[in-house]
């Protein structure tokens, strides 16, 4: 019989504590709750978003407006029989070298109104 209380007993702390940190909360302020809210709250992160996108977007119409410049260089060598310029003969095991450089730019004036598709 005592064996029996002492085990009811054990298991009556047991549960008590267990219930005791289950039960135990924190009390928050007025002022955590609104900060807790504001910073989970999915509108005002969609907004967030949506406002990231937009600046996104005004930059890539600001850089669409701007002209792309483009350039290159190329350099070969060629082996073998070539005409002389001078004479208008051929010369044979003649070694030419050859090189060219370009740069272009380009400016849309006009693309069917789809550079204002952003500013809308």
């Amino acid at each position: 019989m005592k064996q029996i209380k002492s085990i009811l007993t054990i298991c009556a702390l047991f549960v008590g504590g267990f219930l005791s940190t289950i039960y135990s909360q924190n009390v928050w302020s007025l002022e955590r709750c609104i900060l807790y809210a504001l910073d989970n709250n999915i509108q005002i992160k969609q907004q967030e978003l949506n406002t990231r996108y937009q600046k996104n977007a005004l930059t890539r119409s600001i850089i669409d407006v701007l002209p792309s410049i483009n350039g290159d260089f190329g350099i070969g060598s060629s082996s073998g029989r070539a005409l002389d310029q001078t004479t208008y003969q051929f010369s044979e095991n003649q070694t030419i070298v050859s090189s060219n450089m370009s740069a272009t730019t380009s400016l849309v004036v006009f693309n069917g109104f789809q550079k204002n598709q952003y500013h809308s």
